[in-house]
């Protein structure tokens, strides 16, 4: 009996490690006559600072949702949101912890870290490796072009790429998009 009772504690906590947000409990809410309903919540697991803002802006990029922040109440991690009330909380907290998760399993997260952030879309500038000659460089602005996430490109003589998309494109599918015209990125990490 000891055995399976250290079994499943062993496996909990392993559980538990890998997870950001393993439980949380509703403070308030209350719903509107617009379909929207505002929600505190306090949450238990952790998340990294520096990775706060990030999920912040991730998750306002989901159409259900008008507003979310985080935010500290003595020791306590909390959140508030506002969303559509068929959003429930638990399907909140799977956004936040697919969030974390993506920009844990990625090189410098969900953006590139010179990224710049407009209303509608955001812009990063790389250097592309694997362009032949120009022909091959017009040809590659001409493809993506026509990719209907991309608002523009633009790619300078040494081979610097400014690429404005729509904002909840994240990092790895920018690398997707160059992955499949057999070239690869390399991060700028200043502006």
């Amino acid at each position: 009996m000891k055995t399976i009772i250290c079994q499943l504690l062993f496996i909990g906590m392993c559980i538990s490690v890998n997870a950001q947000i393993v439980s949380f409990s509703v403070d308030a809410e209350k719903q509107y006559d617009n379909n929207t309903k505002t929600t505190y919540l306090t949450l238990t697991g952790s998340i990294d600072n520096d990775m706060i803002v990030d999920i912040e802006r991730e998750i306002i990029n989901y159409p259900e949702v008008n507003t979310f922040a985080f935010y500290k109440n003595d020791a306590e991690m909390k959140c508030m949101y506002n969303v559509n009330i068929s959003l429930s909380d638990t399907e909140i907290i799977q956004m936040i912890n697919d969030i974390y998760d993506v920009y844990l399993n990625s090189d410098f997260g969900i953006d590139f870290p010179n990224t710049v952030y407009g209303a509608d879309q955001k812009t990063v500038k790389f250097i592309v490796s694997g362009i032949i000659d120009e022909g091959h460089k017009q040809e590659i602005i001409e493809t993506l072009s026509d990719n209907p996430v991309v608002v523009a490109i633009e790619i300078n003589p040494q081979n610097i790429c400014k690429l404005s998309v729509m904002t909840n494109v994240e990092k790895y599918m920018i690398e997707e998009l160059f992955s499949e015209l057999d070239l690869e990125i390399v991060v700028i990490n200043k502006r």
